[in-house]
């Protein structure tokens, strides 16, 4: 393994704190409507922020793979 280095590259994504801050923030009375469309805003907010990163990680690993000899992708962690 001559003339060979190892990398380990690691993406960090959004946190999905922000995401509910501001969610928070823009409190609706609390009647069963309202946290249920909350709710739902909360989750679109947070699977499109994961799909973004995982995007951007995804052009990142297309970007070094071109110079790599062999190359391996984990899975997403939380």
């Amino acid at each position: 393994m001559r003339n060979r280095t190892e990398w380990a590259v690691k993406v960090h994504g959004p946190g999905t704190a922000a995401a509910s801050a501001a969610a928070a923030a823009g409190a609706e009375p609390a009647d069963g409507r309202s946290y249920l469309r909350r709710a739902s805003d909360r989750r679109r907010t947070e699977r499109e922020s994961r799909e973004g990163a995982l995007a951007h990680a995804h052009a990142v690993d297309w970007e070094l793979r071109r110079y790599a000899v062999v190359a391996t992708w984990h899975r997403p962690q939380s």
